[in-house]
């Protein structure tokens, strides 16, 4: 949200901020040159977003499948993390764009007061990008996920003892062994839901911006591209508007 948001307000200034330019106060989005200024204007932006869409729908990679190389997993891999750092260096560049753009708009009669404010917002949107590829590409050590993998798998074994006696104490006290026995079960069940739930949880979380290929785990996924496309619409609104003044 901090990315979009940031990018609406470079947006905005650029088409709202007014500049005097030889004695005639016009918008900064005038000083390019039209229609070509517009044109290459509206595909740095398009590109930022397109491609910021497109690498957090990388799948995500370092699974344990990745770190065992079966079944071809290595190459998996292997384009998995090219295609992550191919995405991730058009990001770059299209932030280091934006500060060309910035410069240009100074050699046009933009104030330094101005374009230092701008610089700070190209500067925040690159502070928060690099915050949120920490979030894609960080993963949960694989011992741990191993661990609660295993932990699931085995804990209906290790706590079984344990049902029973819910059931053997219910029958020394005179209660209904039935209903002692139901209780033992759906506990049993219930505490086994929970940690299975748990799991898929932290499994789904390493990767929360990616498309699930599978039906778990989409329900609480970050929606990159709705929340692009709402920002580009947004970013023509304010194109629309902006010659209309307030």
């Amino acid at each position: 949200s901090t990315v979009m948001s940031l990018v609406t307000r470079l947006w905005s200034a650029v088409h709202t901020w007014k500049v005097k330019d030889g004695g005639e106060w016009r918008r900064m989005s005038e000083l390019l040159e039209p229609p070509a200024g517009r044109e290459q204007l509206h595909d740095l932006f398009g590109r930022l977003l397109s491609t910021l869409v497109a690498y957090f729908a990388v799948p995500r990679y370092m699974r344990l499948r990745h770190v065992m190389r079966l079944y071809g997993a290595a190459e998996d891999q292997a384009r998995r993390h090219a295609l992550a750092n191919e995405f991730k260096l058009l990001v770059d560049g299209s932030l280091s764009q934006l500060q060309a753009l910035v410069q240009e708009l100074k050699t046009r009669g933009l104030p330094g007061g101005e374009a230092h404010r701008l610089d700070s917002y190209i500067s925040q949107i690159g502070i928060a990008w690099e915050q949120l590829t920490v979030i894609k590409e960080y993963r949960t050590p694989q011992v741990f996920r191993a661990f609660s993998r295993v932990y699931v798998l085995i804990m209906p074994v290790l706590y079984g003892p344990y049902y029973a006696s819910i059931v053997e104490e219910a029958e020394k006290s005179g209660d209904d062994p039935d209903r002692a026995l139901l209780f033992a079960i759906l506990f049993a069940c219930a505490v086994q839901l929970a940690s299975a739930g748990l799991v898929n949880l932290m499994i789904a979380l390493e990767d929360p911006f990616a498309q699930k290929t599978r039906f778990a785990g989409n329900f609480d996924r970050i929606r990159v591209s709705e929340i692009a496309e709402a920002t580009r619409r947004h970013l023509l609104l304010v194109e629309q508007q902006a010659p209309d003044g307030w």
